[in-house]
């Protein structure tokens, strides 16, 4: 990290950061910032940034796609789900 990704021909930057906070005052995995095309990942274990990695990718190709349909409880789960495909067939992990 840090790299960029293209959705929708939008391009994210995503980065690192010690300690992410969203506008509620709540400390989460990550965050994007839609005004600045930027996703934070917070700092951790290489298996909880790969799979808030994976969670926010969702959210982002929930939002360019499918007109922010998932909620929150949708989205963890396709990650965790995701995550561990991709984990067990080598692909990251």
């Amino acid at each position: 990290m840090p790299f960029k990704l293209r959705i929708g021909g939008h391009a994210f930057e995503f980065v690192r950061a010690d300690k992410v906070v969203d506008d509620d005052g709540e400390v989460v995995d990550g965050l994007i910032h839609w005004d600045k095309s930027l996703v934070e990942i917070s700092k951790g274990s290489k298996s909880m940034e790969e799979q808030a990695i994976i969670h926010e990718i969702l959210h982002l190709v929930d939002y360019v796609y499918n007109a922010d349909k998932l909620n929150e409880d949708s989205t963890e789960r396709l990650a965790q789900g995701l995550y561990q495909v991709m984990c067990d067939k080598g692909w990251i992990g």
